[in-house]
C-alpha cells in the first residue's frame, strides 16, 4: 500500500492531539508541537460548518 505523506502524517498528528488533550485535562501546559497538532486535528473538522468552534482544549 503506498500513501502519499498527507496521508502518513495524518495518524501521527492524532496521536500527538490525544496526548495533548491528556495532558490539558491534567492541568500540564502544551508544547508548540502539541497545540499545533490540536489545531491541526481541529481544522479538518471544523472546516465544512461555516461556524468553525474549535475544541475546548485550544480556546
Amino acid at each position: 500500500m503506498n500513501l502519499v505523506p498527507r496521508e502518513i502524517h495524518r495518524p501521527h498528528v492524532h496521536v500527538v492531539a490525544g496526548q495533548a488533550r491528556r495532558r490539558h485535562a491534567r492541568g500540564n501546559g502544551l508544547t508548540y508541537g502539541e497545540a499545533a497538532a490540536l489545531l491541526t486535528e481541529a481544522v479538518p473538522e471544523t472546516a465544512p460548518q461555516r461556524t468553525a468552534r474549535l475544541p475546548r482544549a485550544v480556546r
